[in-house]
């Protein structure tokens, strides 16, 4: 799951600092073919085929998370799987979704919840004794924990594989990590994600390094923001613009645009401008920077905007995948994309579907918008 979302959390790409999407989907990678639909603010579920396995009612709120990972999906008071069976953890306060079959979790004490955070597995057993400040969900084998106020990377089974010595750090991908190596201080938030500044000037800015998996730096080259590795690059900004790094830490594509995102089907989406479009691996345009908004492209297709309040879908040679137009629409997973066909904002009330990739309907509801 992409984690460099703290405040990118709108659905269009240009990112309004917002804390939800505008239209639920799967996120991760590794997440259950179940795709939620909400009813009467109560959520169900359907399979790919469009049936559903799942009646509205369980608890929705807004439209991030609530995914099914490894069979079960996060509810107020345990777990819940796709047949509906739940699974109750008292005593534990349970955080994010399950990942690599781990939970971040705090357990229940005498005066309230503990201060500190471990991991449950799915019997609700706390199997990472809870002595962490804050922890992440699992990446790659392996999760981020912060203690004493430093950052650093346990296995599964709570052991510290890479000493808490970093001011900041991401989720490893494709081996590697981002971190802060100095000494510096969270000294706020930006759209995008929190600034860190060295230790006595407030309003300087920490640089990222690239780590591998024991924790060290594989270059000298330090950046002002390191997203994850996908297809062997990573976008990096440097001097206000974007480009992308290699695994070793060479430029392999120049700080060229505005905003950039990993790379997804061989190909990446970039800002030029104001119009958004995609790269090859070379750093050439493979679709030119037409859309006013657009998303990753996943199994073959990319949502993308060229009217105000019309999406649509592309191939990738940049052509029509199928004829419908959407007022909202998501990225495709295990087949299926959600789309909002149309809405009444006087009464706001909403038609949505999940579509497959000729553009047929497998399931329409209504909803609130």
């Amino acid at each position: 799951m992409k984690k460099w979302w703290a405040c990118l959390l709108g659905f269009s790409v240009a990112h309004a600092c917002t804390y939800d999407y505008t239209i639920w989907m799967l996120r991760s990678r590794d997440a259950d073919p179940y795709f939620r639909f909400v009813q009467k603010d109560k959520a169900g579920y359907i399979d790919r085929s469009g049936n559903v396995v799942i009646p509205a009612v369980l608890n929705a709120s807004g439209n991030f998370g609530d995914e099914f990972r490894g069979g079960w999906r996060k509810v107020r008071d345990g777990i819940v799987d796709a047949g509906g069976r739940r699974r109750e953890f008292r005593g534990v306060e349970m955080f994010y979704d399950f990942s690599e079959g781990l939970a971040v979790a705090q357990p229940e004490g005498p005066a309230g919840y503990h201060e500190k955070y471990g991991y449950i597995d799915t019997a609700g057993k706390m199997v990472v004794e809870p002595r962490f400040d804050w922890a992440s969900e699992f990446s790659e084998g392996m999760a981020r924990v912060t203690i004493g106020g430093k950052t650093g990377y346990i296995d599964r089974t709570g052991k510290l594989v890479i000493a808490a010595q970093f001011s900041d750090g991401t989720d490893f991908h494709e081996g590697r990590a981002a971190a802060i190596l100095e000494n510096c201080k969270r000294a706020g938030a930006l759209c995008g994600g929190d600034h860190y500044a060295p230790e006595g000037n407030p309003e300087g800015r920490c640089q990222y390094a690239v780590i591998d998996r024991t924790g060290r730096p594989v270059s000298d080259a330090r950046y002002d923001k390191v997203l994850e590795f996908s297809e062997g690059l990573a976008p990096v900004m440097s001097g206000g613009a974007m480009g992308y790094i290699d695994t070793t830490g060479r430029l392999a594509i120049s700080a060229q645009f505005e905003s950039a995102f990993p790379f997804s089907d061989g190909l990446a989406l970039v800002k030029r401008g104001e119009r958004w479009g995609y790269i090859s691996h070379s750093g050439e345009f493979a679709i030119p920077a037409r859309f006013a908004e657009a998303m990753d492209f996943s199994e073959g297709l990319a949502a993308v905007r060229v009217d105000p309040d019309s999406w649509s879908y592309i191939r990738k040679d940049g052509t029509p995948a199928f004829a419908g137009r959407f007022a909202l629409a998501s990225e495709f997973r295990h087949g299926l994309a959600h789309v909002m066909i149309e809405r009444k904002k006087e009464r706001r009330e909403a038609k949505f579907a999940y579509v497959d990739s000729r553009g047929r309907t497998v399931f329409e509801y209504r909803g609130e918008n």
